[in-house]
């Protein structure tokens, strides 16, 4: 379990260094807003899926 974690984090951190060493400043930021847009596209699924199960419908 923590092997997997650890190598999660280190994938994310290679990819962070390797996104600000290529990438220029415009392409961060459009980059971390479309992550952003992402999350809160998760966040609302989530929410509605929790909904939905709360309100009764099972058929997912």
């Amino acid at each position: 379990m923590l092997g997997r974690l650890f190598k999660f984090v280190v994938l994310a951190v290679v990819l962070l260094a390797l996104a600000r060493w290529l990438l220029n400043r415009q392409q961060r930021q459009s980059l971390r807003e479309l992550f952003h847009t992402l999350a809160w596209a998760l966040l609302i699924s989530a929410a509605l899926f929790t909904l939905l199960y709360g309100l009764g419908w099972r058929r997912f």
